[in-house]
């Protein structure tokens, strides 16, 4: 990978874990996407059988493809560790886990009892 894209990779994984970036889950499985003024972002996940790729694609103002890189079996193991702490940085960030789990230590850490058994809320799994 080159080392702009890696300098962008390296700036957007720390924004995203410092909360600074609202990523969305995209149309396609297993990718994340981040619209800005002037591009669009997305990282997305390439299960195979031993190992899991990714996908990073800079989409310019037109919508056209103007940076692409797809990890495989001959990418190094940092190039595609730095890909996947981005993913997983991504899915985090669309999921809120750092802000829901939060709430729970928020709520766990008051006295008394916790929980409401008279929610109706349906979970539907």
């Amino acid at each position: 990978m080159e080392e702009n894209i890696k300098t962008v990779v390296r700036a957007l994984i720390a924004k995203t874990h410092a909360g600074e970036v609202n990523w969305r889950i995209s149309s396609a499985d297993a990718e994340y996407c981040l619209f800005l003024d002037h591009s669009t972002i997305t990282i997305g996940s390439i299960p195979t059988f031993n190992v899991v790729y990714y996908a990073l694609r800079v989409y310019n103002e037109n919508g056209d493809v103007s940076v692409e890189f797809v990890s495989d079996e001959e990418t190094s193991i940092d190039d595609n560790n730095l890909l996947s702490q981005l993913y997983e940085e991504a899915k985090g960030s669309f999921r809120k886990v750092k802000q829901t789990l939060d709430s729970v230590m928020q709520e766990l850490s008051k006295k008394g009892v916790v929980g409401n058994d008279n929610d109706t809320r349906d979970l539907s799994f």
